[in-house]
């Protein structure tokens, strides 16, 4: 298991944490009735944030995971460090990215492109709801 970061399309959410909590629960669910891992089924948003955030950590499967051959340079050039599994839902991208990506920088990558594409920001670990505008939706956890 590995460090999570989501993004997500501001618009399906709810505006209060605890209903934000079931919604992202009931997107992992995975019963949307497509594939996890290609983007074509997501927001043009999510797309565009995904299209960004691969150059930098490519997607392990998929349609747009690399060659064998790439792979294979980019884990001896990396040592396997940016390599992610992704999630993709119609309004909803969670990242599995290692734990070593994580004193990397990619939080602040992720974050950084959420901003960009105007996503939201969920990171687990943390709580922490963030829209594209800095809003906080909350930060406390609730059992």
């Amino acid at each position: 298991m590995g460090y999570h970061l989501v993004v997500f399309e501001e618009t399906a959410v709810p505006n209060n944490y605890k209903d934000f909590l079931e919604w992202f629960k009931k997107q992992l669910e995975g019963n949307e009735g497509h594939g996890y891992d290609d983007p074509s089924i997501s927001s043009k948003s999510l797309q565009g944030w995904f299209r960004e955030i691969i150059k930098t950590y490519p997607q392990a499967k998929g349609p747009y995971a690399l060659s064998d051959d790439k792979l294979a340079q980019l884990k001896e050039k990396y040592e396997d460090d940016s390599i992610t599994d992704y999630f993709i839902g119609k309004n909803i991208i969670l990242g599995d990215f290692t734990h070593s990506s994580f004193g990397k920088g990619v939080h602040e990558v992720v974050e950084k492109l959420a901003k960009k594409f105007e996503v939201g920001f969920f990171e687990p670990y943390e709580d922490k709801v963030i829209l594209h505008t800095g809003e906080i939706i909350k930060l406390l956890f609730l059992k």
